[in-house]
């Protein structure tokens, strides 16, 4: 069995509820613009030099706003060496909703998923989803209320543990944290998967979106992206001989295949502009022994999703699987 080292990976997955203290206008998939009011409410609670740009502040590497945003390279780094920046630590979801306006007194509710050291800023982050509320959103920034924030406990009979609500602000709830492999230890592996691509999901090589995905690039950008976070978030280097596994993945086949170019839109502050965010939606099945050797990569994938832009809420999917028909 393939040591992924999933029992050191450690994480937390919490539920977000604000409410809408007056109609307000939000895309489809807010996940984008959600991002952008954080990070700006991170900004204000976290930052101490304010006029300073991030890469060159001496604070970086332990400030909540650099770490969970910026995630800048660290200078020992073995690996991702020649990329200016690392995976963030932290993944935000949204549905993708049917309406673009969100009524006074709706609820509006998402997820935060925080990895490995990063769990630390956890005060920060709910601080500055707080200030994010009372700053506003949406194109006409509304205020919203922040109503709570719930731990997922991964028990069916008690899904959800309060960690802070708005009639107790003095204190943030903390518990244990869990492991990846806390958590999908009890799903059996299978050779034959449907992935059902939840919101876009992009994967690049050398440069370029990939379309369709095959299940060669989905596994290399899983594997990828677990080394990197065990590194960087877990102080723990991947022991596995990833290309091996690789060749392996190429040999899959796509038993049928739904997917279908995507493209987001986001407004970006920092650029002035409208952003594209593209990616394969729809779904996809694979079927080979690559898939059942690599399940808990993909296991792995659907908490801390796929591709590029997962900040953004990108790379989301969930698995669906089945036996091999004889």
């Amino acid at each position: 069995m393939l040591d992924l080292s999933l029992d050191r990976l450690f994480f937390e997955k919490f539920q977000v509820t604000l409410q809408a203290e007056s109609n307000t206008y939000l895309p489809f998939f807010a996940a984008p613009s959600l991002r952008g009011a954080l990070g700006w409410g991170l900004k204000d609670v976290s930052c101490t030099l304010k006029h300073q740009k991030c890469q060159n502040c001496i604070l970086k590497n332990n400030c909540a706003y650099s770490v969970l945003f910026e995630t800048p390279l660290p200078e020992n780094a073995s690996v991702l060496k020649f990329q200016k920046n690392i995976p963030h630590p932290v993944v935000i979801e949204t549905e993708l909703r049917k309406k673009n306006t969100v009524k006074k007194g709706e609820a509006l509710l998402f997820n935060i998923i925080v990895a490995g050291k990063a769990l630390k800023y956890i005060p920060y982050l709910i601080s500055a989803i707080d200030r994010m509320a009372k700053n506003g959103m949406g194109r006409d920034k509304k205020p919203f209320t922040l109503m709570s924030v719930k731990r997922f406990t991964f028990n069916i009979e008690q899904p959800f543990e309060t960690v802070w609500n708005k009639d107790n602000t003095d204190s943030i709830k903390t518990s244990k944290s869990h492991t990846v492999a806390d958590v999908i230890t009890s799903s059996t592996p299978h050779n034959r998967v449907t992935v059902q691509f939840l919101t876009p999901v992009k994967i690049t090589s050398q440069g370029t979106t990939e379309f369709p995905v095959t299940f060669r690039s989905f596994a290399r950008s899983l594997f990828s992206r677990l080394s990197a976070m065990l590194e960087f978030y877990s102080g723990i280097t991947l022991n596995a001989d990833v290309s091996e596994f690789i060749k392996m993945a190429a040999t899959v086949k796509t038993v049928n295949d739904m997917q279908k170019k995507d493209r987001l839109n986001r407004w970006s502050s920092r650029q002035k502009r409208s952003v594209h965010l593209y990616g394969a939606s729809g779904e996809v099945t694979w079927q080979g022994d690559a898939v059942k050797e690599l399940w808990q990569l993909l296991q792995f994938g659907e908490i801390f999703h796929a591709g590029k832009s997962t900040i953004m809420g990108m790379g989301r999917y969930r698995l669906i699987s089945s036996a091999n028909p004889l």
